[in-house]
């Protein structure tokens, strides 16, 4: 069993969804995996928030792991779709690369 990872959207989709499926292989229970599965493939792959515990920094960790369990190729373009989301919030400032946060 793989666990959640630290911080994998924790607070969030993400992390309800991995969770979910961690418990539905610890159980064996199928029915629990593929509702975390719908979870995962309704999470926002763009959101205001480029954080790891609840925006797309914990999409996209989120998102190969379910790949990793399933073997769907769904997964690997979501992942690709999340990395290009927090790639483009990415900021140049001087030397140092932010995300910033969106306020609203």
């Amino acid at each position: 069993m793989h666990g959640v990872a630290p911080g994998a959207g924790v607070f969030g989709r993400s992390g309800t969804a991995w969770a979910l499926l961690d418990a539905g292989r610890a159980l064996g229970d199928e029915g629990l995996v593929a509702h975390a599965r719908e979870l995962a493939e309704r999470v926002p792959l763009r959101w205001p928030n480029p954080h790891v515990c609840h925006g797309m920094s914990g999409v996209g960790m989120t998102q190969p792991r379910f790949w990793e369990d399933t073997g769907s190729d769904h997964f690997p373009r979501r992942t690709q779709e999340a990395a290009e989301a927090i790639t483009a919030a990415r900021e140049r400032r001087e030397n140092l690369s932010a995300w910033p946060i969106a306020h609203g």
